[in-house]
């Protein structure tokens, strides 16, 4: 009834357990994409109210939020009780990850860090002139970004390691896309 919504990012994701898949959908009647949560092991969906405009869905470590973006914020909603938390501006957002550490990585161009809770972002990598960094995820020794990176004049991204413990960052795949480490 509510059909996958194909756009040029990524459309759904599952939780840490595999049980649930949350996906972007155009609703029937309203002209914006929300987040429908659907059970695996049961086979019911529900509409996640309050997620219009919503895109690149990512969930947290317990698997009881899914952050996503909308109208150039980062938000996250409860699977628990449906409250939605504004955590900060993200303006032309490019993907988030939610760590182990109680912290989401996101990107806007460059790569920034925030509380699950919310409050200032911090600024992680500062991407050269026209270069862009997107669909971040973090190594879970908390150091260590993967991503992709799209420079000037470049057919295709690379994905990137970048130590955030001495700045360096090296090249381990070239064309490739949407990295992710579990």
């Amino acid at each position: 009834d509510n059909p996958l919504t194909i756009r040029n990012s990524p459309t759904f994701a599952i939780s840490p357990e595999g049980n649930k898949v949350v996906y972007t959908a155009d609703i029937k009647n309203n002209d914006e994409r929300n987040l429908i949560l659907l059970s695996v092991t049961d086979n019911k969906y529900r509409h996640l109210q309050g997620t219009q405009g919503a895109e690149m869905p990512f969930f947290s470590t317990d698997g009881q939020w899914v952050g996503f973006f909308a109208n150039n914020k980062l938000k996250k909603v409860s699977l628990i009780n449906g409250t939605i938390e504004e955590l900060c501006d993200a303006p032309t957002p490019k993907g988030g990850f939610w760590t182990h550490k109680n912290t989401i990585i996101f990107s806007t161009g460059s790569i920034w860090q925030i509380s699950e809770y919310g409050g200032t972002p911090k600024q992680l990598t500062l991407s050269p002139e026209g270069e862009q960094q997107y669909w971040p995820t973090l190594h879970p020794d908390g150091n260590t970004l993967v991503y992709n990176r799209l420079g000037q004049g470049m057919l295709a991204p690379d994905i990137t390691v970048h130590s955030l413990a001495n700045g360096r960052k090296e090249i381990i795949i070239n064309s490739g896309s949407y990295p992710r480490i579990s």
